[in-house]
């Protein structure tokens, strides 16, 4: 009884041992990867984030070219990109420079109010369960001035999985905006 105790007891430490000797599961960016990151965003660009964010059977990378302007949350961006794998290339699913849009139209803007255009973002990433009981990957968007103030309210961004996209989504509840498919015109003033 004695020597089982003992070997149970040494496997396991052996198990610990490998286990913690073992690379982490989270793999290293593709050369494909990296590849499209620099060609939607820049030669500068910076994957902030990559896996299964919207859905466990989608391979996708948040891709931005980050601002040198400092923010105290989230991360200040002249561009994002969410790339999707789609077979062995990166396609993007959404892109945010001075407008957000996906491949169908713009989104951000309502009837009564224009589309936003801003120079910079302030990027969060986080997940969110919503009213229908569903959690979420949300990007929240917030257009701000060179020296990092709101100069518009968020725009949340979320997978539908119902038309298969990113579109803009309530935080109050549970719902998504369509899309516009022509920009309005900026407001003169």
């Amino acid at each position: 009884m004695r020597l089982l105790l003992i070997t149970c007891f040494l496997l396991s430490a052996s198990a610990i041992a490998s286990a913690q000797s073992k690379p982490s599961a989270d793999p290293a960016p593709t050369a494909a990867l990296l590849d499209a990151a620099s060609r939607v965003a820049g030669p500068g660009a910076k994957i902030i984030r990559f896996g299964h964010l919207s859905a466990p059977d989608l391979n996708e990378a948040v891709v931005a070219a980050v601002s040198s302007t400092s923010s105290r949350d989230g991360l200040p961006v002249t561009k994002l990109v969410v790339l999707r794998q789609v077979g062995s290339n990166w396609s993007p699913d959404l892109t945010v420079d001075k407008v957000i849009r996906n491949p169908q139209g713009f989104l951000g803007a309502t009837a009564l109010d224009q589309l936003r255009r801003s120079d910079l973002y302030k990027v969060e990433l986080f997940n969110r369960l919503f009213d229908d009981g569903k959690n979420r990957f949300v990007i929240q968007l917030t257009p701000v001035t060179a020296e990092g103030r709101p100069s518009a309210p968020s725009i949340y961004v979320s997978w539908n999985f119902v038309i298969g996209r990113y579109q803009q989504i309530s935080m109050q509840g549970y719902g998504f905006e369509p899309e516009l498919h022509e920009p309005l015109p900026a407001k003169t003033q």
